[in-house]
């Protein structure tokens, strides 16, 4: 669908206009727009990995040097409901996770629980619903679930998930 537009620009000089005629192909542009969203989703989901990754990872050696502080991971929980928290600690993983793995590190990266009984619970139940609206993978049993992160299909993560 060709479509012809005349632009015509206004000079500082009021007796001049200048016209030009552009060839606008509107499928060429959508589909153009539709690619370098998916282009930038695609990075968008990379990024977030790398940077979990390296959350947990400068967690880890923080306390194995014995440093204390805030983590950059505490920052990044602060005010995170569960559903985002669990999301976060399975991107940054290198493979899947139970519950009660994903519920540690939550615990490491002093993650504020609700005072709830059963923590541990709550984490599962999350990912459970989770991996039945699609966002995560169990790779598991029903009995011992393990989940991980599913990643935008095209994606290096989705290929190495």
């Amino acid at each position: 669908m060709e479509q012809h537009a005349v632009v015509f620009f206004l000079t500082p000089y009021p007796t001049l206009c200048i016209f030009v005629s552009v060839d606008l192909d509107y499928n060429k542009i959508y589909e153009a727009t539709r690619t370098k969203i998916a282009e930038l989703e695609n990075e968008r989901a990379e990024l977030d990995r790398e940077i979990a990754r390296r959350r947990q990872f400068l967690l880890n050696l923080g306390r194995m040097l014995g440093k204390e502080g805030p983590s950059p991971s505490k920052g990044k929980y602060q005010g995170a409901g569960m559903k985002a928290a669990c999301a976060l600690v399975l991107k940054a993983a290198y493979e899947p996770l139970t519950p009660t793995d994903v519920h540690e590190r939550l615990k490491e990266a002093q993650f504020a629980f609700a005072k709830r009984a059963n923590p541990v619970s709550i984490v599962g139940i999350t990912l459970r619903r989770m991996a039945q609206a699609g966002e995560v993978i169990n790779h598991g049993s029903e009995r011992r679930p393990s989940y991980v992160w599913k990643w935008p299909a095209g994606t290096e993560n989705a290929r190495n998930a």
